[in-house]
């Protein structure tokens, strides 16, 4: 019988052991904590502009304050737990657009700033985003396709509508569709005017119509001796219209007529009155060099008999930056005299200040 070594077992399993503790031990990886690291100074809003609410994706919110990075990717402004897009920043200013989303559309949101290397943001709370538009109406936009629109002096709203039909809306959307019928298809222009009379420019055409305050059927008012597209009226009543190459019109509350001689070599695609002045946006196809091919022109209004100024020059389109190479199709005024221009840019529309700086309504 073979006889068993208890020496020879003893070494081994000691070996053994000592091998299994050898392979089980674990190394834990060298600390990246630095008991010595405070971090960066906490950040602090003081104030933010405009202090209470904003427009969804469309303003910029400045946010004064300290302890902010002056590099861009070093900041983080959340709405709530949006995060926004940061245009400028600076150690003491930020200047950041909102994102546009519908969870965000309330009256109370939070404001966070993270910096880097900082162990506790900054918070601004409460803050209210809205939206920049509302739908309004409700209309189809191929069988109900709106070729212009009118607000009456209580603000309800009326729509000539493809059909030869004008609805009219009231403040909160509500339609009666029954309201107006055309004899024409399209006209490119309408306006609330004298005797509270709907005025409806058949679209390049010579014939201007109108329709009773009380709704009804288009009636021919006046028939002038060239196509004419758009319009507007004075204090004095009188209304004042142009086209493509047709020179300007003024037509007075008796439906008579006078051609002036202005804009001979424009084609017009604006007519405004405001504050004592006519500005027309146009065109100019003739062949001096030195008028802007497009521009905004203005001609004050002499007597209450139709007589104007001389074109001056009010903005040449080729000195209007990234709009420059855009279309203008439109123009209007808030009650404080600033100009607004529809376009077909990418921001549609420009607003011209009344001290001559520019900038996009929604940038």
């Amino acid at each position: 019988m073979r006889k068993f070594n208890l020496k020879y077992f003893t070494g081994s399993a000691v070996v053994l052991i000592i091998l299994l503790l050898t392979a089980c031990e674990y190394k834990l990886p060298e600390s990246i904590w630095n008991e010595d690291e405070n971090g960066a100074e906490t950040p602090v809003i003081l104030q933010v502009e405009p202090a209470a609410e904003a427009f969804a994706g469309a303003s910029k919110i400045k946010i004064t304050g300290t302890n902010f990075s002056d590099s861009p990717s070093d900041n983080v402004v959340y709405f709530d737990n949006i995060m926004g897009s940061i245009i400028f920043s600076s150690s003491s200013e930020i200047i950041v657009k909102p994102p546009f989303d519908e969870e965000l559309l309330k009256d109370s949101l939070t404001i966070t700033i993270s910096v880097k290397r900082s162990y506790l943001p900054a918070r601004y709370f409460p803050y209210k985003l809205k939206t920049t538009n509302i739908l309004f109406g409700n209309f189809d936009g191929f069988a109900e396709q709106i070729f212009s629109i009118a607000v009456d002096k209580d603000e309800n709203v009326y729509t000539m509508i493809k059909g030869r039909k004008v609805y009219k809306l009231d403040s909160e959307g509500n339609r009666d569709e029954s309201w107006g019928t055309t004899t024409f298809p399209k006209a490119s222009c309408m306006k609330f005017g004298p005797g509270g009379f709907l005025y409806l420019q058949k679209s390049n055409n010579q014939s201007i119509y109108r329709i009773p305050e009380q709704g009804g059927e288009t009636e021919k008012w006046v028939t002038l001796s060239a196509k004419v597209r758009f319009f507007d009226f004075d204090q004095n009543d009188n209304l004042y219209t142009g086209g493509t190459l047709s020179g300007l019109f003024v037509v007075f509350p008796d439906g008579s007529f006078k051609k002036l001689d202005l804009y001979e070599e424009y084609d017009i695609k604006a007519v405004r009155v405001y504050s004592g002045y006519v500005y027309i946006l146009a065109d100019y196809k003739g062949a001096d060099s030195g008028v802007p091919k497009t521009g905004i022109w203005k001609n004050q209004i002499l007597d209450n008999k139709g007589n104007l100024s001389q074109m001056q020059l009010v903005k040449d389109w080729s000195l209007t930056g990234d709009f420059s190479s855009s279309n203008p199709f439109d123009l209007t005024f808030s009650e404080n005299g600033d100009m607004y221009i529809g376009t077909d840019y990418i921001d549609p529309v420009l607003i011209v200040r009344q001290k001559g700086t520019m900038e996009p309504l929604y940038p």
